[in-house]
This record gives structure tokens, sequence and C-alpha cells, in this order.
């Protein structure tokens, strides 16, 4: 009898033992790995959120081509220490456009161009650091440029380091002590071990907010206080990447908010550019058969158009300034200020002396007299005078489109610009005279439209905005606009709206 309870409980003390060689060979072997592993995925999902919150935040700076703002964004990553760098370049560009780099960045160049080769989301493991690459993609899907950012893969491998070293210990404790433990005090072993079992399988699932209470004095509870500090440190570890993701999240609160101000400050300025334009009701009043193509490329335009009735003559035109988004607009202010000074002030009214004081008052304004101008923006501008027996036109860089008796004849404006470098300290515009005839039809349009290209990098070119023309005229106003908005959008497809459109048409009575 005695033989066989010993014989029981050799096999009991042989599965324990076996039982504890498992335990054991898990934590050295697999935990680590897992936590590895683990440690590894968040670091890369780390630097992806990093690398969004970095593309999100720079993204108006690079459509503005406002470096400085690029740059102050990423000096505040000089703080996080594991940001080894961040580099920012144009599509389809290998030059960086702006970089925040440590020292030691220029050893991951390779690596980094071979990345750039590739298209989508990206990113590669070095021994060193973690690379991701990330498009930037606007909220009109334009993808403007990439950003590559690199964190330091150092803390995961000193995590992991301790990690094996405290797995080591620990499976050493369970090989050396567990057999004898459990040879010679079984009852005693089983119970605290159910407990830290358990503990284990809790921390396993992945809650860390377990402690094993020491009942004894013996190995078991040795066992359970480094089981124990094992936990804690993987409690503090866990607690400082929280602490980390608040900081970022913090950051990233500040980050939005100032690029909320950005854009309410962008939207703002959209409402006083429309503020501006003409009143669709005063010129539905003085031009009953018109209409009106305004499409910005940004929030706020580069290209408008300005109207003024004087009772007995009518002045419109429609002008396409240096740039587009926030630069554009800022001229557009310029322009329409100076318009209406011109004309509803000073009353001049002959549209070639228009356009030579707006020339003379866009210089000056902009300080472009002399050798050391301060810029070289200025306009183009297609500008009719509609009086009751003719038509006055004159252009800079624009030209105007005429459809009389059937017929259409294309008006070149003349060469010279308003503002900017110029050859002639003191440029004409030509005036030209047009017969005013029943029925016709005048069509004023910046460049935006012709140069309008489609996926296939072909523009709708101004050959076929003639053609039209001549295939339209005949129609409404209303039905005009709706087909000139259609036939551009069925070109462009895909493509992104590249430059601001403006066109106005008018249809004259006898």
């Amino acid at each position: 009898m005695d033989n066989i309870k010993l014989g029981i409980k050799g096999k009991f003390v042989s599965l324990a033992v076996a039982l504890l060689l498992i335990v054991a060979a898990f934590i050295f072997f697999f935990f680590p790995q897992r936590q590895e592993r683990q440690m590894s995925e968040y670091l890369n999902q780390k630097v992806f959120v990093i690398s969004d919150m970095v593309s999100f935040s720079t993204m108006p700076g690079l459509l503005f081509d406002d470096l400085k703002s690029i740059e102050n964004y990423l000096n505040i990553l000089k703080s996080l220490e594991e940001v080894q760098f961040a580099i920012i370049y144009r599509t389809n560009e290998t030059t960086p456009f702006a970089a925040y780099q440590s020292p030691n960045a220029k050893a991951f160049e390779s690596n980094i161009q071979d990345m750039l080769k590739k298209q989508g989301r990206q990113s590669i493991d070095l021994d060193a650091v973690t690379i991701a690459l990330v498009p930037m993609i606007t909220e009109a899907g334009e993808n403007i440029g990439r950003i590559v950012v690199g964190v330091t893969r150092e803390n995961l491998k000193n995590d992991v380091r301790q990690s094996r070293m405290v797995a080591f210990a620990v499976g050493a404790l369970v090989l050396m002590l567990g057999g004898l433990i459990f040879v010679w005090q079984t009852g005693r072993i089983v119970q605290p071990l159910i407990k830290l079992s358990k503990a284990s399988m809790t921390v396993a699932e992945g809650n860390f907010d377990v402690e094993v209470k020491a009942e004894t004095g013996d190995e078991i509870g040795v066992l359970s206080g480094a089981f124990n500090f094992m936990v804690a440190n993987i409690r503090s570890a866990i607690d400082q990447i929280r602490s980390k993701n608040d900081e970022l999240t913090d950051k990233n609160h500040i980050i939005e908010e100032y690029n909320e101000q950005v854009r309410a400050s962008i939207e703002y300025g959209k409402r006083i550019q429309s503020a501006i334009l003409p009143e669709a009701e005063e010129m539905k009043e003085s031009l009953p058969h018109h209409f009106v193509l305004f499409k910005p490329r940004d929030v706020v335009s580069g290209d408008f158009y300005w109207f003024s009735d004087l009772g007995d003559k009518q002045i419109i035109a429609v002008v396409d300034c240096t740039g587009h988004g926030v630069p554009g607009a800022f001229m557009s202010m310029i322009g329409n200020t100076l318009l209406n000074e011109i004309v509803n002030q000073k009353r001049i009214t002959g549209p070639g002396l228009i356009l030579q004081n707006l020339n003379i008052a866009v210089r000056m304004a902009l300080k472009q007299e002399g050798e050391n101008m301060l810029s070289h923006d200025g306009m183009d501008v297609c500008l009719c005078v509609i009086e009751p027996t003719r038509v006055l036109f004159a252009g800079a860089g624009l030209p105007l489109y005429v459809v009389k008796n059937g017929e259409l004849e294309t008006i070149s404006g003349s060469t010279a610009h308003i503002g900017g470098k110029q050859r002639s300290n003191m440029p004409t515009f030509e005036q030209h005279v047009i017969e005013r005839t029943p029925g016709m039809s005048l069509y004023l349009s910046s460049d935006g439209f012709g140069d309008q290209s489609n996926p296939q990098r072909i523009k709708f070119s101004k050959k076929r905005l003639r053609e039209l023309i001549e295939t339209v005229h005949t129609k409404s106003m209303q039905e005009q606009r709706s087909i000139f908005d259609a036939r551009l959008l069925e070109h462009q497809g895909t493509e992104e709206q590249r430059d601001d459109i403006t066109v106005v048409g008018i249809r004259l009575d006898a």
C-alpha cells in the first residue's frame, strides 16, 4: 500500500516538475518574445501616429509654402527624445522640403530613399530605428507630399533585455527550487502556486493590477515577490508609456487648436472676399442676361470679378492675381480696392486708362519701383466698358471672346501685365472698340479654365474653350453656365483643380 502511495506521489511530483518545466520554458522562451512583438507592434503604431500628426499639422504650411510654420512645428519634436528625425518631401521629390534630424539620422538616408521609391503608407524596422512613411493627403484627396519619421528602438531593446533577464531569473528559480519544494512540501506549495498561476494568467490577459501575497518566507514567497516586482516594473513601464501618450495628446490638442484658428481665419477671409464681390442682384439688374462661373481652387481665391454701373455705362472685369489661396486672396483685395478708387471715385472710365492707373497703383502699393523690388506679384485683367452703342475693351495678358452674328472673334489683350517686373516703366494698354449689335455675347475668362488638365496631363486649352463658346452661345446664360461647369468636370475627371477659375458670360440686348 505504501508503495502504491509512493508511486502516485512520485507521478504527482513528476507531473508537477514537468508542469514547472513547461511554465519555466513558457516564461523563458515565449513571454519575452511575445512582449517584444507587442512592443514592436506598439512602436510601429506609435510611429504612424506621430507621422499622421506631423502630416496633419504641417499640411497647411506645405500647401502654402510656409516653411517657417513647418520648421516651428518640427522644433517641437526636439522635446521628444525618441524621435530621431522627421523629414517632409513634396510629391515625387527626393530632396527634403523641411526636416528635423538628429546627428545620426544621416545613417538611414539609403533606407529612406528606398522607401520614397514606393507608394502608400509603409514602415521598416531597423536595428536602431523604426521608420514610417506616410503620404500627405488633403481633404480634397490631393497627394501633396510625404512625411518620413524615425523613432529610436533603443528603449524597446532595453525593455526587452530587462524582460529577458527577469524571465531568466524567474525560470531559474522555478527550475532550481520548484522541484525540491514540490518533493518535500507538496501540500504547502500547491495552493500558493495555484494563486501564482492565476495571477500569471491575469497578467497574460493584459491586466497588470494584480499582486500575489507572499504567505511564507520560503522560496515560494521569494517567487511571489519576484513576480510582484516583475509586474510592478511592467506596470511602471505601461504608466510611462501612457504618460508619454498623454503628453502627445496634449500637444496634439494644442496643434489642433492652432489649426482650427488658421482654418477659422481663412474661412473669415472667405467671407470678406465674398462680401467684396459684386452683388448678384445688382449685376442682374444692370446685365439681365449673364452668368458667372467662379471656382476657387482653395477656400479663398486669387481670381475675382469686378462690376460697376455708372448709369450710362457698365464696367466689368475678370482679374487673375498672382498665386492662389491666401496669397492670391490678398492680391485680389488690393485689386478690388484700387479698381473702386480708380473708377468709382476718380471716374476714370477708359479701359486702357483704367489699366494704366491700376498698374501704377499696384506697383506703388507693393513697392515695386526701383531695383530693390519687394515683390514681383501682379495680375492679369480682362476689362470691358459697355456703352449704349459700343463696347470698349482693354486687356493685360487676357483676351476677350466676342460672338457677333454667330461668329466668334478672339481679341487679344496687351502682353504687358499689371504690376510685377516690367520691360517698360510706363506700359500702355491698347483700347479696342467693338460696335454693339443686338444679341452679341461677351466672354471674359481667367486662364484657369483653359489650363485645367485631365488625369493624362492634357490641358483643356484655349482652343477647346473657343469651340465650347461656339457650341453654346445661342443657349440661355444659365444653360451655358451649367454646360461650362459640366464640360470642365468631365475633362478634369479625378484630377485636382490646379488653379482658380473664373468665367463671365454676357449677352447684350439691342
